[in-house]
């Protein structure tokens, strides 16, 4: 069974190539949407694959999504974006999996890591976060425009074991933006559909909400600082330009501990 690797980037020049060299060679093909990039992100995706389609820059690329199936040539279907990378048995054992009858798509347990710090205990057992990234091509499967949002239609998915695994990378810097962007996503599904069509994306944003808070358990020992956009997640623009403080000064200004402001808004 033959594999491509799809993905849709825009200016990714300081984490591109990691995620390439990652698949490079494990892969029968590697397809790219490049959203018009000002940096050297073409460039540097031109050294692993010449298959890159440029289109216009979108706020949520998944909108390209149908267009990358479309164009793939593969059997399956490997979906990867430019700041994740894939365990070696996951890659080294992608073949097996694709060369079996038993299942459509393969679920991972995804790591997250922010300024290289891991987020405990974020994507184990004990708080899972599987992601269906490999999975093959039509059977019924279609996409949405929502961030990141999973596949929809029929498919016999199988989570895979938690030695099987994949890890995002990202900086606090664009973790905050990713915030924002999804504030604004939301707000323009909310304009073009009312409240009809929107409640797979309200899901999601609750569960990155989760994401977030359950990441800053670091700052309790002083790791990680907080940002009040983040916390303050549906006001986040009242904070947009203000700099992370330390759960003291959190304190001083909202009076309340973190912990327990923590605590108070798991639900």
């Amino acid at each position: 069974m033959k594999i491509s690797a799809v993905s849709f980037v825009f200016n990714e020049e300081d984490c591109i190539e990691r995620a390439l060299k990652n698949i490079h060679g494990k892969v029968d093909e590697i397809l790219l949407i490049d959203m018009d990039s000002s940096d050297r992100t073409a460039e540097i995706a031109y050294a692993y694959t010449k298959n890159i389609i440029r289109k216009p820059h979108l706020v949520c690329g998944d909108q390209y999504k149908e267009m990358l199936a479309y164009h793939a040539k593969g059997d399956w279907l490997l979906w990867f974006y430019p700041d994740e990378t894939f365990n070696d048995k996951f890659m080294a054992e992608i073949g097996k999996l694709t060369d079996s009858d038993l299942f459509d798509a393969y679920a991972l347990m995804r790591h997250e890591y922010r300024d290289e710090i891991r987020l405990m205990p974020h994507g184990t057992n004990e708080s899972p976060n599987y992601q269906n990234r490999l999975h093959r091509k039509g059977e019924g499967i279609f996409y949405t425009e929502l961030v990141h949002a999973e596949l929809h239609g029929r498919a016999r998915s199988c989570p895979l074991p938690d030695d099987y695994w994949m890890e995002h990378h990202k900086t606090n810097d664009a973790q905050e933006f990713d915030n924002y962007r999804t504030y604004i996503e939301l707000k323009h599904l909310l304009f073009k559909y009312r409240n009809t069509k929107i409640d797979p994306y309200k899901t999601f944003c609750d569960s990155y909400r989760q994401i977030i808070h359950d990441s800053e358990a670091k700052n309790l020992d002083g790791s990680r600082l907080i940002h009040p956009a983040e916390e303050f997640f549906w006001i986040w623009w009242k904070f947009k330009n203000e700099k992370r403080i330390t759960c003291n000064q959190f304190k001083e200004r909202f009076g309340i501990e973190y912990s327990e402001f923590l605590e108070k808004n798991k639900s």
